[in-house]
């Protein structure tokens, strides 16, 4: 039976999974972070401060939000981090 929930136990959220989530999220950007930037033992540390949270999803809703209630310096500054950003989904967002 899979597990629900949180899920407080320490080798639950595995270095390799802490790894590929980082590995997936810094992989657009000009230096990338890697887990192994930092010291073993604040890695280590780390590890067993997360708190797993498994939830099944039934349905799925969706909510544009875009800065829309920002001035439109802000604004500029998202359309700005966005395509310099360069990571699919979000530099589509503001393609011309």
């Amino acid at each position: 039976m899979a597990r629900r929930g949180a899920i407080d136990d320490a080798d639950w959220p595995s270095f390799a999974l802490v790894t590929e989530l980082t590995d997936t999220n810094e992989a657009g950007k000009a230096k990338p972070w890697k887990v192994t930037d930092a010291p073993d033992d604040y890695v280590r540390a780390s590890l067993k401060a997360i708190v797993g949270i498994e939830i099944p999803i039934r349905v799925m809703v969706g909510k544009w939000k875009a800065s829309q209630n920002r001035s439109p310096a802000d604004r500029a500054g998202v359309v700005t981090g966005l395509r310099e950003a360069g990571q699919g989904d979000a530099a589509d967002l503001v393609s011309d």
